[in-house]
């Protein structure tokens, strides 16, 4: 697997960050729809002063920005959040995706205290799907869990959904 390591989104990458999203197999995926440049930096300076969400960039073993990992709708006192990544399709395959994941896994629990990771992967997502089939600590959501998160995102109907435990 090739090394990787998270750190704080800055400025200085939402240009490369944002011509990353110019590519739709990769815009697809992705809840941050930034027009230019410059308003992919605002989106940026904005998620990074909201109390429910946590994000990352993912970068290579050269500190290169490859894609962002995130948590959103966190909260704190019911201790959950819904993880979202993308990485840039050139770098897909690598393993990148997996050590991410369990870098920011590592972060959310043991740093965060958060008792639950809930994934929801489309089900055309198919690179997603099998991926997350190579995280041990990922298993496919209870009936109950299911309602849960239904109760919690009524507009997904057919989704797959996932929880990664600590």
């Amino acid at each position: 697997m090739v090394p990787c390591k998270l750190r704080a989104v800055t400025k200085e990458d939402a240009s490369v960050l944002y011509e990353y999203l110019l590519n739709p197999n990769v815009r697809m995926f992705s809840r941050l729809r930034p027009e230019n440049a410059k308003e992919m930096e605002e989106i940026i300076a904005f998620v990074q002063h909201q109390s429910d969400s946590i994000v990352r960039v993912i970068a290579n073993e050269w500190n290169e920005p490859i894609g962002l990992i995130a948590l959103w709708e966190y909260c704190l006192f019911q201790k959950y959040g819904f993880l979202a990544t993308w990485i840039a399709e050139e770098h897909w395959g690598k393993g990148y995706n997996q050590m991410a994941k369990e870098l920011f896994f590592s972060e959310m629990f043991i740093e965060h205290g958060l008792e639950n990771i809930f994934i929801i992967i489309r089900n055309y997502n198919k690179r997603s799907l099998k991926a997350i089939q190579k995280i041990p600590s990922i298993s496919l959501a209870s009936k109950d869990e299911e309602k849960l998160l239904r109760s919690l995102h009524k507009s997904i109907e057919k989704d797959h959904f996932f929880i990664c435990l600590p």
